[in-house]
């Protein structure tokens, strides 16, 4: 074997690589603050570990082969610096964490060829579990606990009573919160399901059809967990599985049934010889231009990002006040406000016509950025340790919620983003909103808008009735703002 080729393969990529994690430094660092951080991505951790050693592992398979740069794999880096750079945009940090990945990916391709990048597929595919992407899942999983425990409950014979995500038995509150969602659980579960698949079986049918159970069995096992830790403490009088001895007990439940399962399927483990043979080398050289390309393509979508982004920064307004034809401004109720991160200004009134009330928030953001952003998965309406308001429905007309107390009101909760002069529903639909009025530059403000009104017969009457008679003037404002029009938004708000 000839050593040249390696040295300056293996030389040139690590140059590369980290040419790509300085220019994305932000990102990289954001990711590791999550999974040192964060609960639900501590597995994380073990990913560049695990990958180092599935490279080190294979070393006799990769090193046989001849690396050569690849141009074609300047095709799948460019399109990870385009999610890269609509990640940065968006304020998506999933998408600029995920494109970081898949950049690491092609540079592997571009650098070392495709003979060397199939012998290392799977360590390079199993890079992905390190990106901190699953919480999307969480109120899906939270209502299938809620619904297997509630139905198993029922059979026993234990009569509930539910509003949403909680629910009352004889012996006392329950409810199913995000630790109780089993995200933590399936993630884990997949990532090392994965792993085990690999280093086990060798063929691709009995691979896939045990990560199949390492999804399916986290789920069945979380549900049953909630439902046992409920009996638990409805037969100890809540003396046991309340309390951090609740965690404990999951925990302990989930280890046992993640051992059961690699004990079962070592029973059906295939005779794993070694790595399989591969081709040689790729026979189409490519030169140096190749590899500048390559670092163009990875110091690009920052540079065009902060290009874009820079300089935009809107005033941020003193005070908003905002007349909306047909409807009396009422003093705002201060016991209501939706858990919101770091709006730079905010502003709260009441609204009544219709013969009801509406409470009406904006959180205004002249600069999207990390913990300040209009849309994201961190502004929520209720947070879910809230213990005077709680949601009971998440539906298409808005969130139905209770206010704790004697009374115990319900209320119906609307929202919407503006950005770039509309008011739009879906968080999704905002981000690309947002992300097209950069590209046209159209600045970087957007804005969070709320409603809430009591959840009577004409609830949402009532607030469709609103958000038509409000759009307009709310966008007349709103623009004045994002254009630093201090004197004309005084004129068009007041």
């Amino acid at each position: 074997m000839n050593e040249h080729p390696w040295r300056r393969a293996g030389l040139e990529w690590l140059l590369v690589s980290l040419v790509l994690l300085a220019s994305w430094f932000p990102t990289a660092a954001a990711m590791a603050t999550i999974w040192w951080r964060s609960d639900t991505f501590a597995h994380c951790l073990l990913v560049p570990p695990i990958v180092a050693w599935l490279v080190w592992r294979d070393r006799v398979r990769w090193l046989a082969l001849r690396p050569r740069r690849w141009a074609w794999g300047l095709v799948p880096l460019a399109a990870a610096a385009v999610l890269g750079l609509l990640g940065e945009l968006a304020q998506v940090a999933a998408a600029s964490q995920l494109a970081l990945v898949l950049a690491l990916q092609a540079l592997t391709l571009v650098v070392l060829g495709p003979a060397v990048t199939r012998a290392l597929a799977f360590p390079l595919l199993f890079l992905l579990f390190a990106v901190p992407i699953g919480e999307f899942m969480l109120p899906w999983m939270m209502a299938w606990t809620a619904d297997f425990t509630i139905t198993a409950l029922r059979l026993v014979g234990v009569p509930v009573y539910r509003e949403g995500l909680h629910f009352v038995i004889p012996s006392g509150h329950w409810s199913v919160v995000e630790a109780c969602s089993g995200v933590r659980y399936l993630m884990a579960s997949v990532m090392v399901g994965t792993l085990f698949a690999y280093l086990n079986f060798k063929r691709l049918s009995k691979r896939l059809g045990f990560v199949a159970v390492a999804v399916a069995v986290p789920l069945l096992a979380n549900w049953l967990r909630a439902f046992g830790i409920v009996m638990l403490g409805h037969l100890s009088n809540n003396q046991l599985a309340t309390g951090v001895d609740h965690l404990v007990y999951g925990w302990v439940f989930f280890g046992l049934v993640m051992a059961l399962m690699f004990t079962v399927g070592a029973r059906f483990a295939e005779p794993v010889s070694g790595p399989s043979p591969v081709q040689g080398g790729h026979k189409q050289p490519s030169g140096w231009m190749t590899a500048l390309a390559s670092l163009v393509l990875l110091v690009a979508p920052m540079l065009v990002a902060a290009t874009l982004r820079g300089g935009m920064l809107a005033p941020s307004p003193s005070s908003l006040e905002l007349t909306v034809p047909g409807w009396a401004q009422r003093v705002a109720h201060p016991n209501w406000q939706p858990a919101v991160e770091n709006p730079p200004a905010k502003w709260a009134a009441s609204f009544e016509s219709l013969g009801g009330e509406v409470q009406f928030f904006v959180a205004y953001y002249p600069r999207q950025q990390a913990g300040s952003k209009a849309v994201s998965g961190e502004n929520v309406l209720v947070r879910a340790d809230d213990r005077d308001w709680k949601v009971l429905e998440r539906g298409g007309d808005g969130w139905l919620v209770k206010r704790q107390g004697q009374e115990e009101q319900r209320f119906l909760l609307q929202r919407r983003h503006w950005v770039d002069g509309h008011l739009i529903e879906s968080p999704a639909l905002a981000k690309l909103a947002h992300v097209w009025q950069l590209l046209r530059g159209g600045g970087d403000a957007a804005a969070l808008v709320v409603l809430l009104t009591p959840a009577d017969a004409q609830a949402q009457a009532r607030l469709q009735a609103f958000w038509q008679a409000a759009s307009a003037p709310l966008n007349e404002c709103l623009t004045a703002l994002s254009t630093g029009g201090r004197g004309h938004n005084a004129g068009r708000c007041r």
